[in-house]
């Protein structure tokens, strides 16, 4: 099996061909230290794999995957990433990467995973391009005709149990929120039309869904890109502050507790000047209290505002919208007669 390895450490390189090439066996490896320089290998020779890591000088792992998919959208491709690398390995996926691999210290485990990772990922794609629409049975094509032909890949991944669920990706860095990278890898639609698809397919009775998460959104714009800030419920000021205010009970003034302080650490009323010897019986203490610089008023709880960032619409918490996001698994009702009819194929 002809792999691309992509990594611009040596050593790195050295090692995938050890493990990969020598010791597993069955793999011929050939090395590229750059995207540039893994671009023009592709180009000129036939590959099984590509197997890329993400940092790489110059142009990096997504870009590479990019150019890659251009002019070879066949071409099975596997992102190694670093620990904590999520982000990166769902992009990926969404940009249409078969897997994506965490780097980890026991190279040995490691390598021995990843050969077995590369044989999957040509399986399928090889099952893949065997199965057009026109080879399935009528009975199924017919049934799923509405359908991008891409579906009847995703049932099959589903019926094989290489799908268990497609489950969302929640992002928390981007106004678009959601994202099914198990689905869009196959379909190579956008998020909007993969949600549509998957509706469809609940509504013909294909898939079920599953309640997952909610958030909210923003009622104009529908963006989740949310800011919240506290406001001074007697003027709407964002002017506030939470801080410990003391009150003299003797004449019932009140302020922060700097006001009455001293260097040398007694209490002394700012108002009256007798000095605060005893709490309960001089004093009280009154912590995460909020004050208005604006206005000057004291308040136990906080009025709050959203802004939202895209269209920088203000609404208050009753106004904004519940975004609720599902997953999505087969229909035990129909998964025997898919099984069924998917395997006369």
């Amino acid at each position: 099996m002809k792999v691309l390895f992509v990594d611009d450490e040596e050593g790195i390189r050295d090692q995938a061909k050890i493990f990969l090439e020598w010791e597993e066996g069955g793999f011929d490896l050939t090395p590229a230290a750059n995207g540039e320089e893994a671009l023009e290998l592709i180009e000129s020779k036939d590959f099984d794999v590509v197997v890329a890591e993400y940092k790489l000088s110059g142009m990096n792992g997504i870009e590479l995957l990019k150019k890659t998919k251009e002019t070879e959208d066949d071409l099975p491709f596997i992102m190694l990433t670093e620990k904590g690398g999520e982000d990166v390995a769902i992009k990926a996926l969404n940009l249409g990467a078969d897997k994506y691999f965490k780097k980890i210290s026991n190279y040995e485990g490691m390598y021995k995973n990843l050969s077995q990772a590369i044989k999957e990922v040509k399986k399928k794609r090889e099952r893949r391009k065997t199965k057009d629409r026109e080879d399935y049975p009528p009975e199924v094509s017919d049934l799923l005709n509405d359908y991008p032909p891409e579906v009847l890949y995703l049932l099959d991944e589903m019926l094989n149990g290489d799908i268990e669920e497609i489950e969302p990706v929640i992002f928390s860095t981007e106004g678009s929120s959601t994202s099914y990278p198990s689905a869009e890898k196959i379909l190579h639609i956008p998020t909007v039309e993969v949600v549509e698809v998957l509706e469809s397919l609940v509504e013909d009775d294909y898939l079920k869904k599953n309640f997952y998460d909610q958030f909210l959104v923003c009622p104009g714009c529908k963006s989740s890109n949310i800011k919240i800030s506290a406001l001074c419920p007697n003027c709407g000021s964002l002017k506030t502050q939470k801080k410990e205010i003391i009150e003299h009970l003797t004449c019932g003034y009140q302020a922060g507790t700097e006001d009455f302080e001293r260097e040398d650490g007694r209490y002394f009323c700012a108002k009256c000047n007798k000095e605060l010897r005893a709490i309960g019986v001089d004093y009280s203490k009154m912590s995460n209290i909020g004050i208005c610089e604006n206005c000057g008023e004291y308040f136990d709880e906080l009025d709050y505002i959203l802004r939202c960032d895209p269209c920088e619409k203000d609404f208050r918490l009753e106004e904004g919208e519940k975004n609720k996001i599902y997953s999505y698994e087969l229909n035990e009702r129909k998964k025997a007669k898919l099984r069924r009819k998917l395997k006369e194929v």
